[in-house]
């Protein structure tokens, strides 16, 4: 199948994009550069155009599937666009898997997923679910936990006045999954303070978790299926965007 057609079959949501998905998994070689050039282009776009650009989901799982680090940065860029703008080509799903989708194009340097965090102009949604990214990524020993306490630390100290409460949940659950008995002394006094949302996630629920991370290790956060940095991107075609 030639590039060009097989993009265009990645568009659509039947038969021809399961097509087009195993057709690209013949030949990944040639159709990361050409997959990576979609990407760019995207990221180069103004966010309104982006419906220019109908495959962009697979073509984002796929570079996932191979891990093809030079989708990093501009599927992070992409990540920066309106969020009204994503949705018309990304969907529902956007928000739980595109922070995993970095994860495993991940190129080995953090301070841009630092940097998306900490950026207001991007959608909280995101920029909260980006602390699971950094915490994949340490659990998978690809960053050193150490840097992502440090993080987070810094979060608290130096974020807390601006951030929301999708921030700290992220910044909470991230303490948690790391087993960072260190810094959750910080976690209980964001609950005192009121910048944790204790209904959605109650304080119990929180120490359970750390507990967790203390006594397993990373299993029991690494082991469910959001968190796992590992794509099949015709098993998610086939369950959630087939039609």
């Amino acid at each position: 199948m030639h590039s060009h057609d097989l993009l265009d079959a990645l568009a659509h949501h039947d038969d021809r994009a399961e097509e087009a998905i195993l057709a690209a998994r013949q030949n990944p070689v040639v159709l990361r550069s050409v997959f990576a050039r979609y990407l760019v282009d995207a990221a180069e776009a103004p966010g309104q155009n982006l419906r220019d650009y109908p495959a962009l989901r697979l073509v984002a799982m796929l570079m996932a599937e191979w891990r093809a680090k030079e989708a990093c940065r501009p599927l992070m860029q992409i990540l920066r666009s309106d969020l009204r703008h994503l949705d018309r080509v990304w969907g529902e799903q956007l928000v739980e898997c595109g922070p995993r989708l970095v994860a495993a194009v991940f190129d080995g340097e953090v301070e841009p997923i630092f940097g998306f965090i900490r950026d207001p102009g991007c959608a909280e949604p995101l920029r909260a679910n980006m602390f699971r990214t950094l915490t994949m990524l340490a659990l998978k020993d690809r960053l050193a936990c150490d840097d992502v306490a440090s993080f987070l630390r810094y979060f608290a100290a130096v974020e807390a006045r601006s951030a929301g409460p999708a921030l700290w949940l992220g910044w909470a659950q991230a303490i948690a999954a790391l087993g960072r008995e260190d810094l959750a002394l910080s976690v209980r006094n964001a609950y005192d303070r009121g910048l944790l949302d204790a209904d959605f996630y109650p304080r119990a629920l929180f120490e359970a978790h750390l507990q967790l991370a203390c006594d397993e290790g990373p299993a029991w956060f690494t082991q469910q299926i959001e968190n796992q940095i590992e794509v099949d991107t015709l098993k998610v075609f086939r369950l959630y965007l087939k039609h």
